[in-house]
């Protein structure tokens, strides 16, 4: 399984941060019991990708937190979020709309279907419903960057520039590797480029 090999090498990543007065809680243990919630855990795994020092880790740290977030104790809904998943992949984006609908409606404390709805309305063009969904999920799980890059985006699409770059920031602050530096660059020129009483944001 694909969890189980991130796992082995997280493994090796906890191992080799034991110098650091950071816990280093047992992966596999916690996993096992999909707690998303759990703070040491979670607060070992933020270390390590704020402090990975090649890409490679970052990126281990990064698939393991992104099974976390989508672990769902009723095995129905988890199954709908990957079919929903595969849908959205496929750019069937009303078939995966409507499936991350029924799991929020069910499920209202699922922070991961919230940030996929999120990204099914930006895909979309629904930029205002793009950033309620994105604000549900971060508001649910706060070191949830990949929701705090959605709700960046939207924000830029609308040109609410100093909305959108407090959210890149963030994200960068949490995930430093995070391939959205190129969009906060983005949005930077552009604030400097006018006059502040020009940016519209509200």
């Amino acid at each position: 399984r694909i969890l189980s090999q991130i796992l082995e090498r997280i493994e090796k990543l906890l191992v080799s941060c034991q110098n650091s007065a950071l816990p280093s809680p047992s992966p596999t243990d916690e996993v096992a019991s999909s707690d998303a919630s759990n703070p040491a855990f979670s607060d070992s795994l933020s270390w390590l990708l704020k402090n990975a020092d090649e890409m490679k880790h970052a990126a281990d740290v990064s698939d393991l937190m992104k099974e976390i977030w989508k672990a769902n104790a009723d095995a129905d809904l988890r199954y709908k979020l990957e079919l929903g998943m595969e849908h959205l992949l496929a750019n069937r984006i009303q078939h995966a709309s409507t499936l991350f609908e029924e799991i929020v409606q069910i499920d209202p404390a699922y922070s991961e279907a919230w940030n996929k709805l999120s990204m099914c309305d930006f895909m979309r063009g629904n930029l205002v419903a793009s950033m309620v969904c994105a604000k549900k999920s971060i508001a649910l799980l706060p070191g949830h960057y990949q929701a705090i890059n959605g709700l960046g985006l939207a924000h830029m699409e609308s040109n609410h520039l100093s909305h959108a770059k407090a959210q890149f920031e963030h994200s960068l602050a949490l995930d430093p590797w995070s391939p959205v530096s190129s969009r906060l660059s983005l949005v930077i020129d552009k604030l400097q480029a006018q006059n502040p009483k020009d940016d519209t944001d509200e």
